[in-house]
């Protein structure tokens, strides 16, 4: 789907002067799963510190 929408914006882009390669290398899906999961992993290392410092027991208690 990402490269349907890739092809379709580059072909809306029509300058007359440039031109846009629509070519997507394998390359390319391999380093958006490693910064995704990059960044999936430090939002965890911070969220756990976190999270062990919260008392379930007390948090089921307050009332919002």
């Amino acid at each position: 789907m990402g490269v349907a929408l890739h092809r379709f914006v580059m072909n809306q882009i029509q300058v007359d002067m440039v031109s846009f390669q629509t070519r997507i290398l394998p390359v390319s899906f391999v380093l958006a799963l490693g910064v995704t999961f990059l960044f999936a992993l430090m939002v965890d290392l911070v969220m756990r510190r976190k999270l062990a410092h919260i008392n379930m027991a007390e948090s089921l208690k307050s009332v919002e």
